[in-house]
């Protein structure tokens, strides 16, 4: 199955993050590890890793390296570019939905995709819920 990965995914697992009741970092873990298991097929923008880049502190090539270098090397990732269309598109949905750029981005290019979005962001359970197919890890099929 392929999806479209979220940076608060990649983050969750990085920092093997909690939430007040749920070990969020485990459920990402699990997801990459099923991913190494063939059963899922990642696909992220450049903007993704520019989000964990800043999130982490560290330069773009650093944070692929870190986060992201592994799944390419192991041909479970595919990252594209998001086009000048789908950034415009982008930039007015935001505006229209009171959304992040960056998450009016990532369902752009999901939708154009065809495919599901893996996020713990609630703007794509609320906000963009009619536009594309959202899931958090553990509720994935």
């Amino acid at each position: 199955m392929k999806v479209f990965v979220d940076a608060n995914i990649f983050l969750d697992n990085y920092y093997n993050r909690r939430d007040a009741l749920l070990p969020i970092g485990e459920f990402a873990f699990n997801f990459f590890k099923e991913t190494f298991q063939c059963k899922f097929e990642i696909v992220v923008c450049k903007e993704v890793v520019g989000e964990v880049a800043v999130i982490l502190d560290k330069d773009y090539e650093k944070t692929f390296s870190l986060v992201f270098a592994g799944l390419l090397c192991r041909r479970k990732l595919s990252l594209v570019d998001a086009t000048q269309k789908q950034k415009s598109l982008a930039f007015e949905l935001s505006k229209k939905r009171h959304v992040p750029y960056s998450d009016a981005l990532y369902g752009i290019i999901s939708q154009e995709l065809r495919i599901p979005i893996v996020t713990r962001d609630n703007h794509f359970f609320d906000e963009l819920v009619e536009l594309i197919e959202a899931f958090k890890p553990e509720n994935l099929p």
